[in-house]
């Protein structure tokens, strides 16, 4: 048995003598995250964004010269994939286990925030910014584990770079404030996210690793 067990860490550790498999093993895994973990997601997150009152989300930037509030549309966020980008398995005396990186990409089609401001002359103008096609790009760091021959995800956490590479923000006034309406959807996400997965895993993905 312990041989046997040598054997599977080889094949399935990313810097063994067995690494040409790692790609295999990866491979596999993608096709049951695609399969299985990105339609959860697609369903269990948008859920989550709404019962945790992130949509609306009250206050986004609060200024003396700047309000922007009411942002609606965070939790129409879909869920374009869910992979696994690296992974490193290892056999120590807890047994067979190790970390795995993994990227999600999302997109939010529309987004709507109310906006106040103090405009020329001192005048105060009221209006509707609009945020079409927000990207979302998550890395997330997790652990797996080998349970009674087949590996499973026991834990996922997104990490701090949750960016938004493409986001398009019309507002007169307001192109300066993009930092901050950013920061504040990324931790608003993430934290969705983690709540997301408390609820998926641990996660068996029903696949033997082979020597």
């Amino acid at each position: 048995q312990q041989q046997q067990s040598q054997g599977q860490g080889g094949s399935g550790s990313s810097g063994g003598g067995g690494g040409g498999s790692a790609p295999m093993i990866m491979e596999a895994i993608n096709g049951f995250l695609a399969e299985n973990v990105t339609n959860k997601l697609k369903e269990i997150l948008p859920l989550v964004i709404k019962t945790r009152g992130y949509d609306p989300v009250s206050t986004l930037v609060e200024k003396t010269n700047l309000n922007i509030k009411e942002l609606t549309g965070m939790s129409s966020i879909e869920v374009k994939s869910f992979k696994l980008i690296d992974i490193e398995i290892l056999l120590n005396n807890s047994g067979l286990g190790g970390s795995a990186t993994f990227a999600l990409v999302a997109e939010i089609p529309q987004m709507k925030a109310q906006v106040s401001r103090v405009g020329n002359f001192g005048l105060e103008q009221a209006y509707t910014l609009s945020i079409p096609g927000t990207g979302v790009a998550i890395s997330l760091t997790g652990h797996v584990a080998l349970q009674d021959g087949k590996i499973g995800i026991e834990s996922v956490s997104p990490m701090a770079s949750i960016t938004l590479p493409q986001m398009s923000v019309t507002g007169d006034g307001v192109n300066e404030d993009v930092a901050t309406i950013q920061q504040k959807m990324s931790v608003k996400i993430g934290a969705a996210l983690s709540k997301a997965f408390e609820k998926m895993l641990p996660m068996s993905m029903n696949m033997t690793l082979h020597a």
